[in-house]
């Protein structure tokens, strides 16, 4: 029996987790959940991930994980501003993992303006639909001390991750097993800010908006498409994910479903299924190779 695999997206208002298993007919889901903190008082704000995760939301954790099996395939997503991205050109001849991995590790300095003493790299490499242009390793790095903060802090809750991935490309690869429109571009938002992803039919590519207070979707898509077209692209349909009300997404802005990859449920389903986006494209996500 293949063990379950469990999508965690943390954010510091709480955390949305969807658990998986592959079956013989397609992804069976096993278990979902859904923590928010206690609101907070007015002028109060609840502090980034970057600040560690607090006794609350570690609280929050430990109970779930009591209620799960031992054996457990755990994943979480680096939101996106705690990550340096960069997008490399594999030449051809560059196939196997080790020599991808040499090749970026000795790309790091030239990427990012750390060292790699600094920096926890991961690489995932990304194809072009139509097989013509060369294949492009998508370089994610964060800092080694707030990785490590990170991964002590879920330890603590009996979580151990296997694999740790960016949220954008968590974000691109959950929107192509859901089978959106390749034209479409995806625009997520987080506790405090939205997030930008190129649409399937081009080149990856992902932007944080400016952060404000009281941004409407409808205002952040217009933001979005005129960014995504500064970068050479054009979009007329927006795809809304994350912390959003649903009478927010009208006007060319439409919400989606995570749940359109999942081949069999049962009831209770997650309710406002667009916010549970990045913790079902983690537990859908393949092992690394």
């Amino acid at each position: 029996m293949t063990i379950w695999q469990a999508g965690i997206d943390i954010h510091s208002a709480g955390f949305y987790a969807v658990i998986l298993q592959r079956q013989r007919y397609g992804w069976q889901m096993r278990n979902w959940h859904l923590w928010r903190a206690p609101p907070l008082p007015e002028g109060y704000a609840y502090p980034s991930q970057s600040d560690g995760i607090s006794q609350a939301l570690l609280q929050a954790l430990k109970a779930w994980r009591s209620r799960l099996p031992k054996r457990v395939s755990f994943r979480i997503a680096l939101p996106a501003e705690a990550i340096l991205q960069q997008t490399l050109p594999l030449p051809d001849g560059v196939e196997s993992p080790s020599a991808r991995q040499w090749l970026i590790e000795d790309s790091v300095d030239r990427l990012f303006p750390l060292s790699l003493r600094e920096l926890a790299v991961d690489y995932r490499v990304i194809s072009s639909l139509d097989g013509k242009a060369n294949a492009q390793a998508v370089v994610s790095a964060t800092r080694r001390k707030d990785m490590t903060s990170l991964l002590s802090g879920l330890a603590e809750a009996g979580i151990a991750p296997d694999i740790v991935d960016a949220a954008p490309c968590v974000l691109r690869s959950m929107a192509l097993a859901a089978g959106v429109d390749r034209g479409a571009l995806l625009l997520h938002r987080m506790a405090r800010r939205f997030m930008w992803v190129s649409p399937l039919n081009d080149a990856f590519c992902y932007q944080l908006l400016p952060e404000m207070s009281d941004e409407s979707p409808l205002f952040s898509a217009s933001q979005a498409r005129e960014a995504y077209r500064l970068a050479g692209g054009d979009a007329q349909r927006v795809l809304l994910s994350g912390e959003i009300d649903e009478p927010e997404a009208q006007g060319g802005a439409a919400l989606w479903s995570p749940l359109a990859a999942i081949d069999q449920m049962h009831p209770p389903l997650p309710p406002e299924e667009h916010r549970f986006v990045l913790a079902c494209g983690l537990a859908l996500r393949e092992e690394d190779r």
